[in-house]
């Protein structure tokens, strides 16, 4: 999701939901077996898709049915953190402690 989530250096907090919930990033399924973040959106002149893509311009989009959607959906994001300190956070977590 680079530029919006910057691999390595960026969390996000996710609220799981078992269906499309609007306009957002979220936790899908991929065939791979694994999780990607991919920002969905309605498709108005298709009736029942949503449209998967990654802000990084180097990968296209996905269409997928509203169905398919459901079946495969984790979690919505609902809030990402910038870590500024990789360093610090790292040290804070070795001794134990919060940042």
């Amino acid at each position: 999701m680079e530029p919006t989530l910057r691999g390595g250096w960026d969390y996000v907090l996710v609220r799981a939901c078992t269906q499309y919930e609007g306009e957002g990033i979220y936790l899908v399924g991929n065939s791979f077996g694994s999780w990607d973040l991919r920002r969905a959106s309605n498709v108005l002149a298709g009736k029942g898709q949503i449209r998967l893509t990654v802000d990084n311009r180097h990968y296209g989009e996905r269409l997928v049915s509203a169905d398919w959607f459901d079946e495969n959906v984790l979690a919505v994001v609902v809030a990402d953190v910038k870590i500024r300190e990789q360093r610090l956070l790292e040290a804070a977590c070795r001794q134990g402690r919060a940042a």
